[in-house]
């Protein structure tokens, strides 16, 4: 097996780091805060309708940050949604399929959204390449 460069391990660190916010509930305003962080680091993406990277933001508030709570792939086959995904290290990667976007969410929130009433976090935030999916 062969070792990441430190080009590739930069790339891994860049998309994936914290990024800091503003301490709102607004996923919006966290979604804007996510496109402009990844702006500065210089990360896009493909337009290819049948592929996507989903990433799922998590809010900490006493950081005063948003990070990649989860990760995983998309892909548009047909009719149906395809997603890709690892859900902890001792797992093995898992596809689930979806009739559309709002059920990947559904099945993403159900997982991660987590009881955070008091403590001032937003709902996970649910990225698609650079876009808020609601």
């Amino acid at each position: 097996m062969s070792e990441f460069s430190q080009k590739d391990r930069d790339k891994f660190i860049k998309l994936y780091a914290g990024i800091k916010v503003e301490n709102t509930q607004d996923v919006n305003k966290l979604s804007e805060a996510i496109n402009k962080e990844w702006e500065k680091r210089k990360i896009s993406f493909l337009d290819n309708e049948n592929i996507s990277m989903i990433n799922v933001f998590l809010h900490s508030p006493e950081d005063s940050e948003v990070f990649v709570g989860h990760a995983g792939i998309l892909l548009q086959i047909k009719n149906e949604l395809l997603f890709i995904e690892k859900y902890a290290p001792t797992l093995p990667f898992q596809v689930s399929k979806f009739k559309n976007r709002l059920e990947l969410k559904g099945y993403l929130m159900d997982r991660l959204d987590n009881d955070t009433s008091g403590n001032g976090s937003s709902k996970p935030i649910i990225m698609e390449n650079n876009n808020l999916i609601n």
